[in-house]
């Protein structure tokens, strides 16, 4: 992860940039015990359970089945809101997204009988793989990463 100070204009790339004022480099730091990228990704995590424990509140409450549904229908909102030029309408269906993306994390972690967590440290392990140089996928690899990764060396 590379953090820089926000960029008023920031590339719209796939990389892991995150454009932070200085304010919320220090922050990052303090978070994260004086490591910035540690910080960055702990406040991350703790808000993805900041936005599930609201979700909890609400009627569909966790897991809800129709989150990933919901996900693709929020996601052309979006798009059309971005279209129509409403940023306060993106605004909007940008956190509605976030929203049922958390939801789909829950949904897929109790779908396979592990942990939020312990879905965020598969997800790390295969990818982890994945972006070594040429982007090998090797399927017996991942599934050995995941494992591993949430039961150590059981098999």
């Amino acid at each position: 992860m590379t953090i820089q100070t926000r960029n008023p204009n920031p590339p719209r790339t796939w990389a892991t940039t995150v454009y932070l004022s200085a304010g919320e480099v220090e922050l990052a730091r303090a978070i994260g015990g004086g490591n910035a990228s540690a910080g960055v990704r702990l406040a991350l995590a703790t808000q993805v359970a900041s936005i599930l424990a609201l979700a909890e509140k609400l009627p569909s409450g966790l897991p809800d089945a129709q989150a990933p549904a919901k996900l693709l229908a929020e996601m052309k909102e979006l798009a059309e809101a971005i279209e129509a030029e409403d940023r306060d309408g993106a605004l909007t269906e940008v956190a509605d997204a976030v929203y049922y993306a958390a939801k789909c994390i829950a949904l897929a972690a109790a779908m396979a009988g592990i942990s939020r967590v312990e879905a965020f440290v598969v997800a790390r392990a295969k990818y982890s793989l994945r972006a070594a140089p040429g982007n090998p996928k090797d399927d017996a690899a991942e599934r050995a990463a995941c494992r591993a990764a949430v039961w150590g060396n059981e098999t």
